[in-house]
């Protein structure tokens, strides 16, 4: 029996549709056992991953093809990878290739030669697309466009006619002032995902996936820059990310929205995947922006800090869980639980190295949990009153954007003069030093314009350790303790600060 396969990935005016190929192909097929009709509309040729592709195939090994038959080489395959290996496929079980328009005798190593050659040109070609729509899709969003997708929460996608083409953009929905409510309720002293979450639940709202409400969909939601008027302040957040940029710094002026294009790059290192260089591109957006930077920022900044210290143990029995060592071996110390003569929960330290054979032969602490928590509670008291400076928050700073839009471009440019100067002759070094003490006496300038143009301060609550909460002590554990090692008579402490 003969296979007749056609394919075809888009429909354009220009492209043969699938039924003229098989129309062609019927022609050819001389087999008495008639034909089998295979097709794929809507699949490209650069790989294998095809219905009706992977049914020939099939059909091939058990025996019943005997012949296959397209109109032409591309529409088989576009890659030389895939088409060698479906080669010797049809080779092994002695299947007949014929291809309407390109006619040679693939018996013959002329033959056989000249239908590699084809599949060369096939894949240049369809690589050659593939970058032209690559460079077309950047292209356009460089300048402001949509790249297209499911509009984010609170927005809505869109078309606008832009010289006689049409453009896809987004505008708002009436979710976007959820939206907003979510980015103000954040930004709120005590106030977490979890417990956004819960209450955005309870209110009976959906995400614009008809999802519930959690932690991840909110971080995402609250990471997008699509939501925010994109300043000078956010550009260089965003740089400190590592993200690139395809707008120059000077048009990161607040009046427009931003979003982020392309996948993260997971860089190998061994057998760990470093997930800290996303190396994706921030582009913005022909629409404005809807939360002022101030707030988009606080939200990130609170993001940032959650991460750091996600990791610093979830336990509940006290705020020194993932800081108290084992001061004999390291390992880290549990805690163990039991009710006393009292019926009173009291709560000892064991080391969980104990039955480890390079470990110590120390298994319980004589110290409560509770004896230990108020040393080291006495010891922060002591730390965070010398470390105390007179805590000052910036509330109102009238300096324009663009002295901070040059602030940037000065630090860009003293950047690139440094680089230079690696590859610098003696001529050119004294030009380059010159003109980074230039620009860096510039820049001293606008800093001190900055500081000159703060009109109000807000002073800082100091902290007092005993009357915060149980998350509250475990933050400031945190920041300021790297450590604990605990021995049998003594404590040391290894700070942070």
């Amino acid at each position: 029996m003969d296979a007749i396969y056609a394919r075809q990935s888009i429909d354009k005016k220009d492209s043969i549709s699938i039924e003229t190929q098989i129309n062609f192909c019927k022609r050819e097929s001389t087999s008495p056992d008639g034909y089998k009709i295979f097709r794929d509309k809507g699949f490209s040729g650069k790989n294998m991953k095809r219905p009706d592709f992977q049914r020939m195939l099939t059909e091939i090994r058990s025996g019943i093809i005997k012949r296959v038959i397209v109109y032409k080489m591309d529409r088989f395959s576009r890659s030389i990878l895939d088409f060698s290996e479906t080669w010797n496929i049809l080779q092994e079980f002695g299947v007949e290739f014929i291809s309407m328009n390109e006619k040679f005798d693939t018996t013959t190593p002329m033959g056989r030669a000249m239908l590699y050659i084809i599949m060369v040109f096939a894949q240049l070609e369809r690589e050659t697309i593939s970058e032209r729509c690559t460079d077309n899709y950047y292209e356009r969003i460089k300048n402001g466009v949509w790249p297209g997708g499911p509009a984010p929460f609170g927005l809505k996608n869109a078309e606008i006619i832009n010289e006689g083409y049409r453009m896809s953009t987004l505008n708002p929905d009436s979710d976007l002032e959820i939206m907003i409510d979510n980015f103000q309720e954040y930004e709120k002293e005590g106030m977490s995902l979890g417990k956004l979450a819960k209450k955005r639940t309870q209110q009976n709202l959906k995400t614009n996936k008809d999802i519930v409400w959690n932690n991840i969909s909110l971080s995402r939601l609250f990471r997008n820059p699509v939501y925010v008027k994109a300043d000078i302040l956010v550009y260089m957040y965003l740089k400190e990310k590592g993200y690139s940029f395809s707008n120059p710094v000077e048009e990161w002026d607040g009046t427009k929205a931003a979003h982020v294009v392309g996948k993260k790059q997971y860089i190998s290192n061994g057998n760990r995947i470093n997930t800290k260089a996303p190396r994706q591109t921030v582009s913005l957006l022909n629409i404005p922006g809807t939360i002022d930077s101030s707030l988009w920022l606080a939200c990130n900044r609170k993001l940032d800090h959650n991460a750091q210290i996600k990791n610093s143990g979830a336990g509940k029995h006290t705020w020194l869980t993932g800081l108290i060592k084992c001061g004999q071996c390291g390992y880290a110390l549990r805690i163990t639980t039991y009710k006393n003569k009292e019926n009173k929960i009291m709560k000892y330290l064991m080391c969980s190295g104990h039955s480890n054979l390079h470990c110590c032969d120390v298994k319980k602490f004589d110290l409560l949990v509770e004896d230990l928590e108020e040393l080291v509670a006495e010891e922060l008291n002591k730390a965070i009153e010398e470390t105390k400076v007179e805590q000052i928050e910036m509330t109102d700073q009238t300096m324009d954007n663009d002295k901070k839009i040059r602030l940037a471009e000065i630090e860009e440019k003293i950047d690139r003069l440094i680089q230079a100067i690696s590859e610098a002759t003696n001529i050119t070094m004294k030009y380059l030093n010159k003109e980074i003490e230039k620009l860096d006496s510039e820049k001293k300038q606008i800093m001190g314009n900055l500081e000159g143009h703060v009109q109000k301060r807000d002073r800082i609550k100091p902290i007092v350790f005993s009357e915060l909460d149980f998350e509250g002590k475990k933050q400031i554990a945190q920041n300021y303790i790297k450590k604990i090692l605990v021995y049998k008579d003594k404590m040391d402490i290894i700070w942070k600060v």
